[in-house]
Order: structure tokens, then sequence, then C-alpha cells
């Protein structure tokens, strides 16, 4: 009877232990996903303050101070401000080159949210008039960017972003209202 009490005592300490185990691994593996969620919200912090700082608002203020095209605040898109340059394609040449620069910045931005390396939502409060303004009217350039370089999928990141940041932001406004 001694033997027996032994073994069941043994069995309980071990099934104790096995379940003081699986609490502490998943008390390991709720504290690694907040981990996690915490880094990709820092990384959207860190890549979007890099945005306002750096060369994004130099690019943006480029084609506001050099070519006198706003994007983001002005009607006038892409075709516009190419009718006012038909007599000067080295500007033509030096515009384009700034105006994919500035689409190329936000399509990383893009390509990062779609594989979760940083918030979408942090970034549609950071940039979500930005996105959609300079997509709307830089449209016409990025076509003819798919056309030269043969490739439909040039800026296709930038353009889903904006296109579903454009339908949540209308949604929005009417729920408001």
């Amino acid at each position: 009877m001694n033997n027996l009490y032994i073994s069941y005592i043994t069995v309980i300490i071990n099934a104790l232990s096995m379940t003081a185990a699986c609490v502490m691994l998943f008390f390991v593996y709720k504290q690694t996903q907040t981990n996690q969620e915490w880094n990709r919200r820092k990384t959207s912090e860190e890549t979007l303050t890099k945005l306002v700082i750096d060369e994004f608002y130099t690019l943006l203020n480029k084609l506001t101070l050099e070519y006198d095209w706003d994007p983001v605040n002005q009607e006038k898109n892409y075709s516009q401000v190419m009718d006012g340059m038909k007599n000067d394609p080295k500007m033509i040449k030096h515009f384009q080159v700034t105006l994919r620069s500035l689409l190329r910045i936000l399509e990383t931005i893009c390509i990062n949210i779609k594989h979760n390396m940083i918030e979408e939502d942090i970034c549609y409060d950071y940039m979500f008039s930005i996105l959609i303004n300079i997509y709307q009217k830089s449209h016409k350039f990025i076509q003819e960017e798919r056309e030269i370089r043969n490739n439909p999928h040039v800026f296709e990141h930038l353009e889903h972003f904006a296109k579903k940041w454009e339908i949540r932001y209308t949604s929005s406004q009417r729920v408001d209202s």
C-alpha cells in the first residue's frame, strides 16, 4: 500500500508540473505576441516619423517650389502640370524623376503595410489624405510608368492602399454625418 500511495503522489506531482509548464508556455507565448505587436507599432511610428522629416517632404517641397505643384493640397493633376512644361524637356525629366522618387517612398510604405511590418491603422492616421491625393493626382503618371516598363504592377501597392483608404475614409464620413 505504501508503494501505491507513493505512485499516486508521483503521478499528482507530475500532473501538476506538466500543468505549470503549460501555463508558463502560454504566458511566454502571450508575452512574445505582445512584444511583436509593440515592435510593429514602434516600427510604424519610426517609419512615419522618418517620412515626415526626411526625403519624402524634401521631394514634396521640391514639387511645390520648383514645379508649382502641391499634389496634396491643389486640385491640379499630373497632366495639367505637364501641360505647363511642354517646351522644356529637361524640366519634364527632372519633374518626373522627383515624382517617381516620391511615389517609390509611398510604395515602400505600402509594401511594408501589406506584409504587416508596419501597422496599417497608424499609417492611415498619419497619411491617408496624402496617399489618396497623391495617387489621384498622379494616376496618369503611374499609368505611363506601367506602359513604359511594360509592367502592370508598378506602384500596385500604393494604388491598392489609396483605393482602400479612400473607401474607408468615405465610409467614415457617411457614418459621421
